[in-house]
């Protein structure tokens, strides 16, 4: 009895090392603090660490706010990819927010769905607030008032365009 009892532990170990495993380098990104409609986007980095090929059926972020995009080929053994988690920036406050990455993985949290398992990411940090029309008006203006340059009656014209040049036809 101890005899099949260890064959069968050693038959599902070694099966699970011949599988597919995920390995993330993070599972959590910090954001800090980020303008408002600022750079919302980063990338968590895995790898097949396993010896089948890795297949990534399906990633949903928590909320719209939070958008993954994944390669869903197969992933072959000793292989990287990347996760790209894309959070809406036009949120003030602070946030944060999960992805579940669902494969074919052996290592995880296991899905519903026979041979599937669940990964989960985590992103966070502050969006800070959305600026005023004020200010908006005023970079505006300052931005116009940089790209004008005087012309030669004194009104402005675009920066792109140079300024007339008068040329004498007298020979002196």
């Amino acid at each position: 009895m101890k005899k099949t009892l260890l064959s069968l532990f050693f038959l599902a170990f070694a099966g699970m090392s011949m599988a597919q495993v995920i390995s993330f380098e993070k599972t959590v990104h910090d954001f800090g603090t980020i303008d408002y409609a600022g750079n919302g986007t980063t990338y968590f980095v895995y790898k097949n660490t396993g010896k089948k090929p890795l297949i990534i059926t399906k990633a949903k972020g928590s909320c719209g706010c939070t958008v993954p995009v994944v390669n869903k080929d197969p992933l072959m053994p000793g292989m990287s990819d990347s996760v790209m988690v894309k959070y809406d920036t036009k949120r003030p406050g602070n946030f944060q927010k999960s992805v579940t990455i669902t494969s074919n993985s052996t290592v995880g949290a296991k899905g519903n769905t026979a041979g599937q398992s669940r990964s989960f990411l985590k992103i966070k940090g502050k969006v800070g607030a959305k600026p005023s029309q004020n200010s908006v008006n005023l970079l505006n203006k300052n931005k116009t008032k940089s790209m004008m340059a005087p012309s030669s009656n004194g009104a402005k014209a675009p920066a792109t365009r140079p300024a007339p040049v008068r040329v004498s036809s007298k020979k002196g």
